[in-house]
């Protein structure tokens, strides 16, 4: 191989130019590569060797390697330009040489490479290059014709489109071929062909109406270009570009398509937009149903009517909205129209809410339109008419209704309604009497003075009321009572007249008979007997009668009237009138007996005769020589209308709320608090009101639900609930809700009392939040911490800042803040800084020197100038924009200690009065108390740092000292001799020795008692055996209890199972306790050890029989250093230490003591396995 590599290179050195070099073998690999091609390339040797030539090539043109290689076999050398790709991605034009290498033999051996940059003309070659590259990749078809219209190029794209290969286009002439014909097949002149137009023109020649035919005879539409193509200003040939159009021809058609249809949805939105418009513009309610009877369109009014949403109807059934449809008279309508497809009227009433509706159902191929309209005031109106029609058909007075027309310039009166009763009474029918006028029924005998008071009534359209003689149809004759109304519209014309005749002949011939037996009697007989006759008449009328002549003086008298008028008939008889009434009861009288005389008809008054006490209605009508007055006692009737006035009276001066409704719930009185807390005007009925509607929901549905059936069942309901303000808010209330029953037990009405209890539930609110704050407060031990806790509880529920300021001494400086608005804080802590001005007569410095709270309603500049220190302080208070506030001193244990103050701005429009001022002295007591409390925890907390550190020192200061005292008396007590003459000396290092040991002792106690306060006792429970623990301690003590000459006795209970202990620690309580009672039990005693089990704990007991305990030492036992009086031995510290260790077990301490007998203390510690105390 080596040889090989050497003749090769020897040949390349001798056949090669010069140059890049590079030697390959037969398979085109390469072999050696010289320095000047890693020059020219970038690619070292070592990167190449072995690798291919085509390497270097670019990829698209990998496979023209293998040709070159096989021409330079071919023919000894082959020269190309080719483009190489350089090792940093660039490209390179290159000139290369292969020529094929032969040894001796002829045999070929490889190739030689010789490489050379093309310096010149290499960025054309690039254009070139990139050009044909981009042409053949365009997606147009292209091609280039000569001057005479043959193809020179045709790009791959023109080719595909074409279904011609480019070599069969390259050469024809393209009209003939692609371009011969119009899109109907009609055959084109090449004259009117645009590829050639450019050739003849020069100019740009553009067509998207054409098409161009493929080799199979199809042909497809075209936009295509004709551009010249200039060499030195002649035409050389154009260049056609060309694209299928048929896909953007049919994407056209299809958006054409498209707008059409979006403009016809969008008319026939336009169209249904204006559907909907008119059907929620117009009065009546309407909703459509599809094929299966969902909704699909509900207009404004159908909500209203139906009270369901949109919402809750569009997609559903009325079955579903409405649980009553099925079966129901809108059911079956309903169904009828749509399976008969003929449009159904009805009218439906809903029993439940009491109202009518009037449906109209159009049934069309897409379902139901169905149009309805709330008719329930026209049936109540129709209704009130059947009762009204009713009650003037039965009546037994005649009623007539006219209505006023003009025939020929005059207004007559034409009867358009008369009840039975009026025909009966005249003798005409209804159809007769609508053919005639009124004054017809009068006649010859008819009063013509009355007979012009009831025209100039009628001209005046003036109710009157009037006597008349009328004649019947048959020509007879009758005395009527006659009322004439007018009727008039909204706008105040005259409409109709009612009138009401009551047939009174039977009176008239009664009066006309008792004066013509007066005048026939006194003719034919004495004027004695005259009278007398007249009286028995007369006498029989049981109300007041007497007749006045046409001077107005009594000409007759009944019993009756005599005992009202107060005189007997002989001094009533021949004595006018006047004088005989007082004068209040007179000017009535005598007004309407001045009308009867001057031809107006009869009268009618009441009148009030004071020494009687009576009310009298009083009737005076023409009689032949004068007047006849008839009075009839209403005394009864005038005291119940009184006394309903007066309960109206105190009903509408009531602060409270009064009210009634029907059986229903509809309104039908109303008093003027109850009108002012609903918003109902004086003006407006009272039927507005339904005893429902003035509720918030909730409320609305607990009356219902709960008040109206207890009130039903047991006659009355009382509850809280809301009522709903004018302007929306809910006003709480106390509501008791009463049932009237009628005669037979049915429901009459129902009627409500509601009291305002706002103020209650204030204070209720305002005690819950003292309660709430006062947790709050309490919660924060800390002091600063129970300052910042006040202001947050302020802020926002009781003002939109607040400032905590605490006096330190001859300052106030804030301590906590809170703003609903952040960016108000720097504010305030500057405003809550000030100096106690003794000259200052309101603000802060006035609050704390005179602890009086200060309540502001309405901050003006000239209090802020007033409060203010000087001008700064002037300008940062008018920052806060107060619009009003408190400051409330912090009062606690009789000393000032700072003030709280509100503020309120002028956003939230909060105004203080005397009600907020209360609840914020309440809170500031509170706070106050807390206040202090949390001063006092603090310096206890400092007192207890400072103890710590004491305890510190000496635990660490005096230890080590004592332990060098003992040591060194331990010392001294091992080397001191024996004998008596060093007893003293031995007795003294005892001493000194046994003190030390006393004062560590003591030391430990101190800081064990510390441990316990800090809560950094540990203690590491683990299930211990009681009977082992109980020898233990034992043991440990009997020795120092036979000192003392006790006897130390142990009891345990059978199977006491074993408990949760830290065992050293158990052991040294058992030191405290039973120390305690070898100190104060004298020889001979006895101390008893014992253990029982109490559930899931186990008690053990220490008792002694010792001289006890006295009984108001009891409680001070466990206080720490406490010692009873004549007491000197230890600290006071054992019994403290024993508590804390067995309350850190989870258990407790108990002591029982009885003079003269012992004490026995004990404990208790948890059963192992059984759940944790808390």
């Amino acid at each position: 191989m080596f040889g090989l590599r050497s003749r090769l290179a020897l040949l390349m050195l001798e056949q090669a130019d010069g140059g890049a070099l590079a030697g390959l073998d037969v398979a085109g690999r390469i072999l050696l590569w010289s320095p000047g091609a890693g020059q020219l390339t970038g690619h070292a040797k070592v990167d190449l060797l072995g690798e291919p030539l085509s390497t270097l090539y670019l990829p698209e043109e990998h496979s023209q390697s293998e040709r070159d290689l096989r021409r330079a076999e071919r023919d000894g050398r082959a020269e190309v330009e080719r483009w190489f790709v350089r090792r940093d991605g660039s490209r390179v034009l290159v000139r290369q040489v292969l020529a094929a290498l032969h040894d001796a033999d002829g045999s070929r051996v490889g190739f030689s490479c010789s490489l050379r940059p093309i310096e010149e003309q290499g960025g054309i070659a690039l254009l070139r290059h990139l050009g044909e590259l981009i042409l053949s990749s365009a997606d147009e078809g292209i091609c280039g014709l000569d001057t005479e219209g043959r193809a020179t190029f045709v790009n791959p794209a023109a080719s595909r489109m074409l279904g011609w290969a480019p070599e069969e286009l390259i050469g024809q002439v393209q009209h003939e071929v692609i371009h011969h014909s119009y899109p109907d097949g009609t055959p084109m002149p090449s004259s009117e062909c645009q590829m050639y137009a450019a050739l003849r023109d020069g100019q740009v020649h553009h067509s998207a109406s054409e098409v161009f035919w493929r080799r199979d005879g199809s042909c497809f539409p075209v936009e295509y270009r004709s551009s010249p193509v200039r060499e030195g200003g002649r035409i050389i040939g154009v260049v056609v570009t060309f694209s299928d159009i048929t896909e953007r021809l049919r994407a056209g058609e299809r958006e054409r398509q498209l707008l059409r249809e979006q403009a016809a949805r969008a008319q026939a939105e336009e169209v249904e937009r204006r559907v909907r418009g008119m059907l929620e513009s117009i009065t009546d309610a309407f909703v459509a149903l599809d094929r299966a009877w969902r909704y699909t369109y509900v207009n404004r009014r159908a909500e209203e009517l139906s009270r369901h949403s949109r919402e809750d109807m569009l997609g559903r059934t009325p079955l579903e909205v409405f649980p009553r449809f099925t079966g129901s008279r809108s059911d079956q309508n309903f169904r009828k129209a749509f399976a008969e497809q003929q449009v159904v009227r009805f009218e439906e009433h809903d029993p439940s809410k009491d109202t009518w509706v009037e449906m109209n159902v159009y049934p069309s191929e897409e379902g139901l339109a169905i149009y309805f309209r709330d008719i329930t005031e026209r049936k109540r109106t129709e209704e009130r008419l059947r009762l009204f029609e009713s009650i003037v058909v039965h009546a037994y007075d005649g009623v007539i209704i006219l209505e006023p027309q003009r025939v020929d310039g005059h207004l007559t009166r034409r009867i358009l309604y008369a009840n039975e009763a009026f025909s009966r009474m005249t003798g005409y029918s209804l159809q007769e009497l609508q053919m005639l006028e009124t004054m017809v029924l009068t006649g010859p005998a008819t009063d013509p003075a009355a007979v012009e008071c009831v025209r100039d009534a009628l001209r005046r359209q003036e109710p009157i009321r009037i006597e008349l003689l009328a004649y019947r149809k048959d020509g007879s004759t009758l005395w009527t009572e006659n009322s004439l109304v007018p009727v008039k519209d909204e706008e105040g014309d005259l409409t109709h007249w009612v009138g009401v005749s009551r047939e009174v002949t039977e009176r008239k011939r009664v009066e006309e008979a008792a004066l013509r037996l007066v005048r026939e009697e006194a003719a034919r007989t004495a004027a004695e007997a005259a009278h007398a006759r007249i009286e028995a008449i007369l006498e029989s009328i049981t109300d007041a009668f007497f007749a006045l002549d046409r001077e107005q003086c009594f000409t007759f008298v009944n019993r009756r009237a005599a005992e009202v008028l107060g005189r007997t008939q002989e001094q009533l008889l021949g004595q006018p009138l006047e004088g005989l009434l007082p004068e209040e009861a007179w000017a009535g009288l005598a007004r309407g007996v001045r009308q009867v005389l001057e031809g107006h008809g009869a009268s009618e008054c009441e009148l009030y005769l004071a020494p009687l006490s009576a009310w009298f209605e009083c009737h005076a009508s023409p009689s032949g020589d004068g007047v006849s007055v008839y009075l009839r006692e209403v005394t009864a009737r005038k005291r119940a209308e009184e006394a309903r006035r007066r309960l109206s009276s105190i009903i509408e001066a009531t602060p409270d709320f009064v009210g009634s409704t029907d059986a229903q719930g509809r309104g039908l009185y109303l008093n003027r608090s109850g009108r002012h807390m609903v918003g109902l005007a004086e003006e407006q009925d009272a039927s507005a009101w339904n005893i429902a509607s003035a509720h918030p929901t909730w409320a609305a549905r607990r009356l219902l639900a709960e008040g109206v059936p207890t009130a039903l069942r047991e006659g009355v309901w009382a509850g809280e609930t809301a009522l709903l303000t004018p302007d929306g808010r809910e006003l709480p209330v106390s509501q008791v809700l009463l049932a009237h029953r009628g005669p037979e037990g049915q429901l009459a009405m129902l009627s409500t009392i509601i009291r305002d209890i706002s103020d209650r539930k204030r204070a209720e609110e305002s005690q819950l939040f003292l309660s709430e704050s006062s947790r709050v407060l309490v919660d924060a031990l800390e002091y600063e911490a129970t300052l910042h806790s006040l202001a947050r509880l302020v802020v926002p529920r009781l003002a939109d800042s607040c400032i905590v300021a605490m006096q330190e001494g001859d300052s106030v400086s804030q301590v906590a803040i809170a703003s609903r608005d952040p960016t108000r804080e720097p504010v305030l802590r500057e405003v809550g800084r000030t100096k106690l001005n003794p000259h200052t007569v309101v603000g802060v410095p006035s609050v704390l020197r005179t602890g009086e709270p200060e309540l502001v309603s309405e901050v003006t500049d000239a209090w802020l100038r007033a409060a203010s220190e000087d001008e700064e302080h002037f300008v940062r208070y008018r920052e806060l924009s107060p619009d009003s506030l408190m400051i409330v001193p912090l009062v606690a244990r009789g000393r000032t200690l700072g003030v709280l103050v509100f503020v309120s701005t002028r956003e939230s429009g909060r105004h203080y009065g005397p009600a907020d001022l209360s609840l914020a002295e309440g809170l500031a007591a509170r706070a106050a108390l807390t206040i202090d409390n949390a001063r006092l925890y603090k310096e206890s907390q400092q007192t207890a740092h400072a103890r710590d550190e004491v305890l510190a020192i000496v635990s660490h200061d005096l230890r080590n000292p004592l332990n060098v005292i003992s040591l060194g008396a331990a010392f001294l007590l091992k080397h001191l001799p024996q004998g008596p003459e060093a007893a003293s000396w031995r007795k003294q290092a005892d001493l000194i020795r046994r003190s030390a040991d006393r004062a560590v002792l003591l030391i430990q106690d101190l800081l064990e008692v510390a441990k316990l306060e800090a809560g950094r006792v540990a203690v590491e429970r683990n299930p211990e055996d009681v009977g082992g623990l109980m020898d233990e301690v034992v043991e440990l003590h009997r020795p120092l209890a036979e000192a003392r000459g006790l006897r130390l006795e142990l009891e345990v209970e059978m199977a006491v199972p074993p408990v949760l202990a830290d065992r050293s620690r158990v052991l040294q309580v058992f030191s405290n306790l039973i120390g305690n009672a070898v100190r104060y039990t004298p020889a001979g005693g006895r101390i008893t050890v014992r253990a029982r089990r109490e559930g899931q704990l186990v008690r053990f007991f220490v008792s002694d029989t010792g001289k006890g305990i006295e009984p108001e030492f009891l409680p001070h036992l466990f206080e720490r250093y406490w010692q009873a009086k004549g007491s000197r031995e230890g600290a006071g510290l054992g019994l403290t230490i024993a508590k804390g260790i067995v309350e850190a077990h989870g258990g407790r301490v108990q002591v029982e003591s009885e003079l003269g007998k012992g004490s026995t203390f004990s404990f208790t510690l948890l059963v192992a396995g059984a759940p944790a105390s808390r």
